[in-house]
């Protein structure tokens, strides 16, 4: 008797779909995931999923190049991918389900968070002094005065 495979849970399916979708131009965000309502209830969490993909969509694309995935993992749907990614690194930060296509994003996690702290550094680096921010503490002098706006009413 064969085995068969572990599915992909139903809520990435239908974000990869969603993705793919808008990535092509057929709709918006919004409306596709309203009109994936029958395929899976949850049309928030697809909404959150997709909206940071496209967010995050230059940064997904650089780990994508980066690690070689799609070159190496040539089986592996691009979209249901950038979506596993998008969860892994800004979503539950975690996979929950053993498919092959979860396990093999749980597999480049570790080249994925080295590639994004190596984009920030350089990021950081980049940033011109004179715009930016300062963040300072207000910590006042010991020998002012609290400013009290409160007028006395007792008569």
């Amino acid at each position: 008797m064969k085995i068969h495979s572990v599915k992909v849970p139903r809520l990435y399916k239908v974000a990869a779909e969603v993705a793919k979708e808008v990535g092509e131009g057929i709709g918006s965000i919004k409306t596709l995931v309203y009109e994936k309502k029958k395929k899976h209830p949850n049309i928030k969490a697809i909404y959150a999923i997709v909206s940071t993909l496209f967010q995050k969509y230059e940064e997904i694309e650089t780990l994508l190049k980066r690690s070689q995935l799609l070159i190496k993992e040539t089986k592996l749907n691009p979209w249901l991918a950038k979506v596993l990614i998008v969860e892994l690194l800004w979503g539950k930060t975690y996979l929950p389900g053993q498919s092959k296509p979860e396990n093999t994003i749980r597999a480049y996690e570790q080249i994925f968070k080295a590639h994004l702290s190596d984009s920030k550094v350089k990021e950081i680096e980049h940033k011109d002094p004179y715009y930016m921010d300062v963040e300072e503490e207000y910590v006042p002098s010991s020998n002012s005065e609290p400013d009290t706006n409160e007028e006395n009413h007792d008569s």
